[in-house]
């Protein structure tokens, strides 16, 4: 099977790309779009039975996350991927996605990592009833090619429950820096694709306890090699700096908690290079 057969057909029309770039330009607290029924129908529904076997028969292992904003959640990392994996990273892969990707964000040069679900990431998710996944920011450097540094651009989070109720939550929430800005439903083969920046803060809603299937999804980001790569997308106020992902707890008590000492690690670490980065940047304009 094709990588490109499992696409919306739509996705390869010039004028409908040329629509969603608009979408996605416009769109708050920060650039993003949503796509429904964004993988043919017949790919979908072998898609959502082998992620569901899959998922089944590796609870145990792959990585398990269970702390206050990182609740009853799956990964799988390190694990070997079923066939419709696979096609689905070859389609994020391949040369004619990324080209599509970039008519719909503006941003140039896209690629992914070359070290897909090892090493700490994991691609596929999976949230039980109960689970939570708190505001966050990720990783902004593709840890695989130091050499080569790649900042993070671009994520794109797809739906890939066999069946969902609105009611059981489970959607993507935005945050701008007064709070919640935006929810998007969580709607069974819905593709959400959004500009990554140290600020595009982003989570989950809690995942009813009244789900009667768990929540799963596929997630890829992307990386561009440009010298300024959000160039014609954003105006960048931000040093262009390695940093790991971030957590938001609640309260600065939150942090004191023996569980939670590595989110206060990941925002040390954050800060330190973002000072740094903004003194080379001052010195580079004199």
């Amino acid at each position: 099977m094709s990588p490109l057969n499992i696409l919306k057909p739509a996705l390869s029309d010039d004028s409908t790309l040329a629509e969603l770039n608009k979408f996605f330009l416009s769109a708050t607290p920060f650039p993003h779009l949503v796509i429904d029924d964004f993988f043919s129908p017949e790919f979908y529904s072998r898609l959502t039975n082998e992620m569901l076997d899959f998922y089944q028969a590796n609870q145990q292992s792959g990585h398990r996350f269970n702390t206050e904003v990182e609740k009853n959640k799956w990964g799988s990392r390190d694990l070997p991927l079923p066939e419709c994996l696979k096609i689905s990273e070859a389609l994020f892969r391949s040369e004619k996605f990324l080209s599509i990707l970039e008519r719909i964000t503006s941003l140039k040069n896209l690629t992914v990592t070359s070290n897909i679900n090892s090493g700490g990431y994991s691609f596929h998710h999976v949230m039980e009833a109960g689970s939570y996944l708190g505001p966050h920011t990720d990783h902004t450097m593709d840890m695989w090619d130091r050499e080569n540094p790649r900042y993070h651009v671009a994520n794109i989070i797809t739906y890939t429950a066999p069946q969902w109720n609105a009611n059981w939550g489970g959607g993507t929430v935005l945050y701008s820096k007064s709070g919640v800005e935006n929810i998007v439903e969580y709607r069974p083969n819905r593709a959400l694709i959004f500009l990554h920046t140290p600020t595009s803060v982003h989570g989950t809603q809690v995942v009813s306890l009244s789900s009667k299937t768990p929540r799963s999804s596929l997630y890829y980001d992307f990386y561009s090699m440009q010298k300024e790569p959000y160039l014609g997308v954003i105006k960048r106020d931000f040093p262009l700096v390695n940093s790991p992902h971030r957590f938001f707890l609640t309260s600065r008590q939150a942090y004191l908690k023996r569980e939670n000492w590595r989110y206060i690690y990941m925002h040390l670490s954050h800060y330190k290079n973002h000072v740094g980065g903004r003194i080379r940047d001052v010195l580079s304009r004199k």
